[in-house]
């Protein structure tokens, strides 16, 4: 139950900050590409994602979801080097700094500089929350107005640390957190189910909740503060890979320094 609720916590905190990212073709039938988050760094605000969702931006149209209507995704993108393929890219990282139009259609969903980990806890019984968009549950566009009804998927899990698949990232695992996903999951009633295949929450968001220990071992009953400590970028082997918050962030500010 603690555990739910650190989760829940995590989840609610960074929800409004993840939205969705669509491919639009000449029909205009949008379809879903994955997640995206939304942050504020060195005074900027920036659309974060995975690089292999802008990649598809050579064959087709991006938009983002902003206030219920699919806006265009354009402007200079910083992306990640695919030396030896995208598929080999354990970074996977792209990012934007957005339009004046694209800013005020969010709104106050921001993160601040503040709710991002500089250091990412990766121990034993470390919760932690990941947010998007799944494929499967974004079917639901109105073409003739590219309106949307993005509906978002959060799971909570511990980070445990495969050793051949660590060997297999970037930095040997030390920049990934590896996210326990099973294909069945407990609902709320105690009913055994399927869960969300998870095609879609590339470049969604990983919170940080915390250990269940912290809330019993404080002298208060105060569950942890949500952080953000990462970026989802792809499924292996039952295991939800995340790029670590504080593997990014030097690079988006080393980035953002050219532009300002």
């Amino acid at each position: 139950m603690i555990s739910k609720t650190l989760g829940d916590a995590g989840g609610n905190h960074f929800r409004r900050s993840v939205a969705s990212i669509y491919a639009v073709k000449e029909n205009l039938k949008p379809t879903h590409l994955g997640s995206s988050a939304l942050l504020e760094i060195d005074g900027h605000r920036i659309l974060l994602t995975a690089a292999h969702i802008i990649d598809e931006h050579v064959k087709t149209n991006l938009y983002v979801a902003a206030g219920g209507k699919l806006m265009p995704l354009t402007g200079d993108f910083f992306v990640s080097q695919k030396l030896r393929g995208r598929a080999l890219d354990h970074f996977d990282v792209a990012f934007t700094k957005l339009s004046s139009e694209l800013i005020e259609a969010f709104g106050d969903v921001f993160v601040p500089e503040r709710a991002l980990c500089d250091t990412v806890g990766r121990e034993p019984g470390r919760l932690f929350t990941a947010i998007g968009f799944p494929n499967s549950k974004n079917k639901d566009f109105d073409s003739k107005k590219l309106a949307v009804r993005a509906q978002d998927y959060s799971f909570t899990s511990v980070h445990k640390e495969v050793p051949w698949l660590s060997k297999k990232l970037t930095g040997a695992g030390e920049y990934h957190l590896q996210l326990m996903y099973d294909k069945r999951v407990r609902r709320e009633s105690g009913v055994i189910d399927n869960a969300f295949y998870p095609r879609g929450l590339s470049g969604g968001l990983v919170v940080d909740c915390g250990r269940p220990s912290q809330v019993f071992l404080s002298p208060r009953p105060l569950a942890p503060t949500p952080m953000l400590a990462g970026m989802t970028i792809e499924l292996k082997q039952r295991r939800l890979i995340a790029i670590r918050m504080d593997v990014i962030l030097p690079n988006i500010r080393r980035e953002l320094a050219k532009v300002q």
